[in-house]
């Protein structure tokens, strides 16, 4: 993660959108959702996305195409390299967490294969415990 750097109004307001929503928006969301606010255009919203992710402040989900608030703790910020998302396909819910174990083994298979991963993002995708007992 990157040092903490000040935020711009802009990436304020998305980052506070994000924490708010509890649950992961397209930047089209976060954009309706602010449409009140001096954010007018698709561009703020990327710009202030793409800058949350340097700073480790958010994520995004590749295979939704939605971001989510980082929920790591400043302990385990050095983690965010090595993330697992949790994804329900019956809410959307997206829970972030690590495994150094799964992370280890999947360095290896990647070593196995002569192929120097840089950068993880694990999505798995199943049913959550609150939809699996609806």
């Amino acid at each position: 993660m990157t040092s903490a750097k000040p935020l711009t109004r802009n990436q304020e307001a998305v980052l506070a959108e994000l924490r708010a929503a509890g649950k992961p928006l397209s930047a089209y969301d976060i954009l309706d959702h602010l449409s009140h606010s001096n954010i007018k255009a698709p561009q703020q919203i990327y710009r202030a996305l793409t800058a949350l992710i340097k700073y480790g402040h958010a994520h995004k989900v590749e295979s939704l195409n939605v971001y989510v608030a980082c929920t790591a703790s400043r302990e385990e910020a050095h983690l965010h390299n090595d993330l697992i998302f949790l994804i329900c396909r019956n809410c959307n819910t997206v829970t972030e967490t690590q495994s150094c174990s799964l992370q280890k083994s999947s360095h290896k298979l990647a070593q196995s294969h002569n192929f120097d991963a840089k950068l993880e993002r694990i999505e798995v995708h199943g049913i959550c415990s609150k939809c699996a007992n609806a």
